[in-house]
């Protein structure tokens, strides 16, 4: 049984799909997570091996638990660190005792992010913004949070 909420995350179209269990999404839909392709015994028996070939082809696997985020992407990219950053604002909400690990499979790396200290520079950044309609906010807040997922990433050598 899986602990806490589950996500599927697209980052090309920025979808985010609740989930029970991760594998059981795909076998139940592999044509959606690019995997139709893939022998039914491996889709059916090899959970991790059917995982990794979903995260080969773009999509994010979010677990969130008492508070603390994990995202497991296959690379880093900027447009990876972006769709983190939209789900942490739009669906996640973490609160600033809340913390995110990413794990990147090509790399085998994680790195771990203190939603306090991103929230501190956020939120200095977001004050200069004051007066500009609220859905720029959002824009401006994801832009600046997926900048300092990405930079700290690759400083991790993610």
């Amino acid at each position: 049984m899986p602990l806490g909420e589950g996500w599927w995350l697209n980052t090309r179209t920025d979808e985010s799909i609740p989930i029970v269990e991760h594998w059981e999404a795909v076998k139940a839909d592999p044509a959606r997570f690019g995997v139709a392709h893939l022998d039914s015994q491996m889709l059916e028996t090899d959970r991790d091996g059917t995982l990794l070939e979903v995260l080969k082809k773009g999509w994010v696997r979010v677990r969130s638990w008492k508070g603390d985020v994990v995202y497991e992407t296959w690379k880093l990219t900027r447009r990876v660190a972006d769709g983190i950053a939209l789900h942490l604002e739009t669906t996640v909400q973490p609160g600033p005792y809340s913390s995110i690990r990413v794990n990147v499979a090509s790399t085998g790396r994680t790195f771990h992010l203190r939603m306090a200290d991103l929230y501190v520079d956020l939120e200095a950044h977001v004050e200069g913004l004051a007066g500009l309609d609220e859905s720029y906010h959002l824009q401006a807040r994801v832009e600046h949070l997926g900048n300092a997922i990405y930079l700290l990433g690759r400083m991790a050598g993610a």
